[in-house]
């Protein structure tokens, strides 16, 4: 429940203009890209879901609902990024700290440079942001293990 609130409460729309705004980045809930085959405009984690399937807004009130019945309100929660990681605005990191704290957790921000994670600290992630969503090969099995 914890992840789907988190889900419910990002503005997807202050996430895409981190990214450079609507001419280069668009709101999404899936990590396939149009045109790829299984691709399938669906956003469930939004306000008001509407019948096209496009992201409308967040919905706190129903993020905090689910916060309250996981039992995780006031947990705390390690928010991981990086300052360096070229693709990804460090701002996000930033953002995702501040929804969390917004939902009732004790959340805090660890920025670490990309270079300096090991293995044993991948385990230690709750939430972190970060990574290459670019597939080596243009098919959803590049983005879905």
């Amino acid at each position: 429940m914890a992840r789907q609130a988190l889900n419910y409460a990002i503005d997807r729309h202050k996430i895409a203009e981190m990214y450079g705004g609507p001419t280069v980045a668009a709101p999404t809930c899936q990590p396939l890209l149009p045109g790829m085959l299984g691709y399938q405009r669906y956003c469930p984690y939004t306000l008001h879901p509407s019948p096209d399937g496009a992201w409308t807004a967040p919905d706190l009130a129903l993020a905090k609902k689910l916060v309250d019945e996981s039992g995780t309100k006031g947990d705390l929660v390690t928010v991981w990024g990086s300052p360096n990681e070229g693709a990804i605005p460090p701002q996000e990191a930033a953002y995702i700290t501040q929804v969390l704290r917004s939902l009732g957790y004790r959340a805090r921000l660890h920025m670490v440079s990309i270079e300096s994670i090991s293995q044993p600290m991948w385990a230690k992630f709750q939430v972190s942001v970060d990574g290459d969503w670019s597939p080596a090969y243009p098919a959803p099995s590049g983005l879905l293990p």
